[in-house]
This record gives structure tokens, sequence and C-alpha cells, in this order.
């Protein structure tokens, strides 16, 4: 098959990593990048398949309409130019239209039920919407799997010390803190500022290091920034999982990695505004929590003495990487 990935952002190169490794000993790819701080970058040194740069991230909701826009069509051009068997992408619409437009087949894969305009707008084109079952969604073109998009490369994860040494910490010395950025529209209203200095105020006052991951245009926090007891990661790296598995806790604004380290079975701490029913088996599994503004403090000192444990020893997850090899190559809803 020809096969084009359209990825948006970095937390999507990690759900396909492991996939394009395989697919690309059988079939021809092409990956789609959407620049967004370093992700180009990124790609360019974690893939060894061809590459296209195409469109922007853009800051604005006039920005976005154009980018929408922009980023279809294109996808149709490249389409009768290098004609593509299957489109995918993690919730990526844009796929899933210029699919349906050219009459080729969309594999879609998304978690975000509460980001409904991007939910409906995959549903209704993607030929096939691939859902974690925990949502509880069901229609004629959605499929359903027992897992998290992060166990695509969370699965049996084998993490390096040598990370230890290139940040100067000690296993369980340091708390892992991401920062995101509110220019996605799903986090547009989702500003957590005053929490987070708190937070590192309690930490610094504690004497814990802090490893910090700031997303490019997040906010400015004064004491989130390199000094002897802060170190800012520079740019997205495959080091970050590494670092989240060592660390004391995590505490994170963004979704994803708050359960990249509940998976990991590192204690985690939830501080964004969005209320996630991707989130919630966790939660109730006390692998994550997601405090209100009352209760930070009082849960950060409980999290920083809770015990690490392995959750995917316990759990009947399947394997999200398998999951989508599965999904791409079966051609039983072909148009």
């Amino acid at each position: 098959m020809r096969i084009l990935i359209d990825i948006l952002h970095p937390a999507h190169l990690n759900f396909f990593k492991r996939s394009i490794s395989y697919l690309n000993a059988q079939h021809e790819l092409t990956v789609w990048v959407r620049p967004r701080g370093n992700l180009v970058e990124f790609v360019e040194r974690e893939l060894d398949v061809p590459i296209k740069v195409v469109g922007k991230h853009y800051r604005t909701r006039l920005g976005k309409i154009f980018g929408l826009f922009h980023r279809i069509f294109s996808l149709f051009v490249e389409h009768f130019r290098n004609p593509y068997d299957v489109f995918t992408s993690h919730g990526g619409f844009y796929s899933a239209i210029a699919a349906r437009l050219v009459g080729r087949r969309s594999v879609i894969f998304y978690d975000n039920f509460e980001y409904k305009s991007l939910f409906m707008l995959c549903r209704l084109f993607a030929t096939r919407f691939v859902l974690p079952d925990l949502l509880g969604i069901q229609g004629h073109n959605i499929r359903t799997f027992r897992g998290y998009k992060e166990l695509a490369y969370l699965s049996n994860f084998e993490p390096s010390e040598k990370v230890l040494d290139t940040y100067g910490v000690e296993k369980g010395k340091y708390v892992f803190i991401r920062q995101i950025a509110h220019i996605s529209l799903d986090y547009w209203e989702n500003h957590g500022t005053n929490t987070l200095e708190k937070i590192l105020e309690y930490l610094r006052k504690k004497k814990y290091m802090v490893i910090a991951s700031v997303e490019e245009h997040a906010d400015n926090v004064p004491l989130l920034s390199d000094s002897e007891w802060v170190k800012v990661m520079k740019k997205p790296s495959s080091d970050m999982h590494s670092l989240l598995y060592y660390a004391r806790c995590v505490v994170s604004s963004g979704d994803t990695v708050a359960r990249e380290a509940a998976l990991l079975g590192v204690p985690a701490m939830y501080i964004g505004k969005r209320d996630m029913q991707i989130n919630q088996e966790l939660i109730g599994l006390g692998l994550m929590t997601w405090p209100s503004e009352e209760k930070t403090l009082l849960t950060l000192d409980q999290t920083l003495h809770q015990a690490h444990h392995c959750p995917q020893e316990e759990q009947q997850w399947e394997d999200t990487t398998q999951v989508i090899l599965d999904h791409l190559k079966d051609d039983k809803d072909r148009k």
C-alpha cells in the first residue's frame, strides 16, 4: 500500500513511530508534518521515511481556519500527484476530509471526546474512526480497542539511565513538570499559571529538583526557567519518557504527559482544567489525580509520597501498535 501519515503534534510522532518501523518494510510511506515548535527536527531525527513539511501552527482563530482549508487542499493536490491507498492521522480531520474528497480510505485514531468540533469532523468524514473503548462511543464507522494511544510507544518501555547524568539528577529525587501552551483550540481558555507558581514554590521549599518540559508559547512562569534547582528541556526528545520514568512524580497541565506518567507507573497529577473521559479509568485506579485548585498542594504532598508500580502488568490493555497495524491493513471498508 501507499500510506500518507499526517503528523500534527509530537505525541502523534510517538504514536506512529513503532508502526512506521514495521510498515516501512512492506509499504510505501510518506509523512506529512505541520511545523510546531521543534516538531520537524524531532521527526527528521526519529524517522527514516520521506517527510514533507506543510503549513504552520497558527495562533489565532482566523489563522487556524485558513490553515484548515490550506491543509485539506494541499492533501487533495498531493494525492493527485502521488496517489495514496489510505490516509491516516491521530485526530487529523484534514486527512479524513481529503481522503473522502478523492475517494480513498482514511483511518483516524483519536481519544479526545471533549473537543467536540474536531471529534465530530473526524467521525463524520473518517472511513474508520478508532477509539479507546472506555469512551463508550459506538457507530457504523467506529472501531474500539482496550487501551490508550500512549501505549503505542510506552508498552514494554525500557528507560535509559543516561538521561539522569545529562540533567544532573538522581532517581526519585526530582519532579517532572509539563507546561503546555494555550494556542490549541482545545486548550484555548485552559490557563493554570497561578496553580503552577504555587507548585513550584512548594517544591523549592521542599528542596526538590525540577525537570521541566515547556511547550513553545507557554505562559511565562518566572520560576520555570533554568536555575540551580530547575532544568528546562529545550526541545522534544525521546529522552523525555525516561525522565518521566525516574521522576518522584509528574505534574502536568497537559493530559497526554499525565497519562504517560500514570501508564509508566509514576504518580501523576493533572492540573489542566479539562474534565476528560479518557482519564477516568486511570484516576479510578489511583494512577492519576486531578485535584481542585484549593487542594492542589495537599494532593501534591500525597503524590510525592505515593509508591511507584507498573499498571501494564496488572491491566489487560491491548498492544496499541498492533491495533494501528491491524486497522491500516484491514481494507474491508474500502470505498
